[in-house]
């Protein structure tokens, strides 16, 4: 994990949290690839810190009980009133407020919400781990006690509970969700990304989601991946700029994979030639990452 961050003479000096106490090293070009603009932040570059955030999901799987056999109304009923007396909370057992029937149909999996404000600082985190298995606790004794579900048990748990959103960059350039959803070809593009809008609402209203228009392929551009005010450093991952809407969608894994491809070959390329990352011919980056099997704009 990194603990200082400087920028002197053209070169980065960051020092790393080991198990055995700090070690520093030195590096041309610096990715910030925390997904939570860690690094950005301790460079003291700005960062968007929204007062909402999508919540997280602590993944689980369940088993010893027969989705079929079960009676999801009064599951819903039990569930209301589990709720009222505060034994249970709605998003422990579902995504909006309607029971646990999806929970219990595909055997947990990604079922749950979990508040988790600033996640990108420890205490956050922490207390967004200790609030996910609170709420499989809560969750698993009220289960327990219904009809058909006498042998419920919870057969497995992600190590980390899956974080949505925290803070972003404030980038050389934003994407914003108009441009997103439009599908702009940028002329700094350097990858693609692909998902609907999938915003997981904070209120426990379920999802905010918007398929993109048939043949609508959106791209990321460079800009997006350069902190402003900063040389020689790059992020790759959630905390890339853009607004909220168009964050829900550029967060997931496929584009967060692209995004990291095009942050090291611009990396590679900038420490080789000594040119900031902002200047490189984009022609160049693209080259590079076809050369290595990427799939970028144009293609």
């Amino acid at each position: 994990m990194p603990a200082t961050v400087e920028f002197m003479d053209g070169t980065w000096t960051v020092q790393i949290c080991t198990k055995t106490g700090l070690s520093s090293c030195r590096a041309k070009v610096l990715i910030d690839a925390t997904g939570d603009a860690n690094v950005v932040g301790l460079a003291g570059l700005e960062l968007i810190d929204p007062d909402i955030v999508q919540p997280a999901t602590l993944t689980f799987g369940c088993s010893g009980y027969n989705p079929d056999a079960l009676d999801y109304d009064a599951l819903k009923t039990a569930s209301d009133k589990a709720i009222a007396g505060g034994e249970l909370v709605t998003t422990d057992v579902a995504w909006r407020d309607d029971g646990p029937r999806a929970l219990l149909r595909k055997y947990g999996d990604n079922a749950n919400h979990v508040h988790a404000p600033e996640a990108h600082t420890s205490e956050g985190r922490s207390r967004a781990e200790v609030e996910g298995r609170k709420a499989l606790l809560r969750m698993y004794r009220f289960l327990c006690k219904q009809p058909g579900l006498e042998n419920f048990q919870i057969d497995w748990v992600c190590p980390e509970i899956g974080i949505r959103e925290t803070v972003t960059i404030k980038g050389k350039k934003t994407i914003t969700v108009s441009e997103y959803e439009s599908g702009v070809v940028y002329n700094d593009a350097v990858c693609y990304a692909f998902y609907p809008i999938d915003e997981h609402l904070n209120d426990g209203k379920g999802i905010n989601g918007r398929p993109l228009k048939d043949g609508t392929l959106p791209t990321i551009p460079r800009g997006a991946l350069l902190p402003a005010g900063s040389q020689f450093m790059l992020v790759a991952g959630r905390c890339l700029a853009s607004d909220r809407e168009a964050n829900s969608a550029l967060r997931v894994e496929c584009p967060c994979m692209a995004m990291g491809q095009a942050a090291g070959a611009m990396a590679a390329l900038s420490a080789r030639t000594g040119i900031d990352p902002e200047m490189l011919p984009i022609g160049d980056v693209l080259a590079l990452l076809q050369e290595y099997g990427a799939i970028v704009p144009g293609d």
